[in-house]
């Protein structure tokens, strides 16, 4: 008479399946990486090989608004006939700010005398 099969003893199968079963699902993703990456997108279609000059030329598109610099209350920093003038929306607390006040610090080194700042008050918490 023949014992019956324990449950707790694997067949030979089930480490080789468990063994491949995560090379193909590398390999899957791998073909899938492929196929996005030379697929073309609709962006891509237009004939535009740069896909940033249609967002350069949305930009340019956008209708211009003059903002008007109060002397008694926007901060200036910089030459007041400098060609170029950064008007910075910010707020004093919030972190992104702050990366972005280190950036334009450095734009007004590199560029003394070209470039002036004019920083505006815009706190994100309409508390203050």
């Amino acid at each position: 008479m023949s014992r019956p099969k324990d449950s707790s003893q694997t067949s030979e199968e089930e480490p080789f399946l468990l063994t491949v079963l995560p090379f193909a699902g590398l390999g899957a993703l791998l073909l899938l990486a492929v196929v996005w990456h030379y697929f073309p997108r609709a962006e891509n279609r237009t004939g535009t090989e740069n896909p940033s000059a249609s967002v350069v030329e949305s930009w340019k598109a956008q209708e211009r608004h003059d903002i008007p610099i109060d002397p008694a209350r926007d901060y200036r920093l910089g030459a007041e006939d400098a060609a170029v003038t950064i008007v910075a929306f910010s707020d004093f607390q919030c972190p992104y700010c702050a990366d972005a006040a280190k950036a334009v610090a450095q734009i007004l080194k590199d560029h003394e005398g070209e470039v002036r700042l004019v920083f505006k008050n815009f706190p994100l918490d309409t508390a203050c």
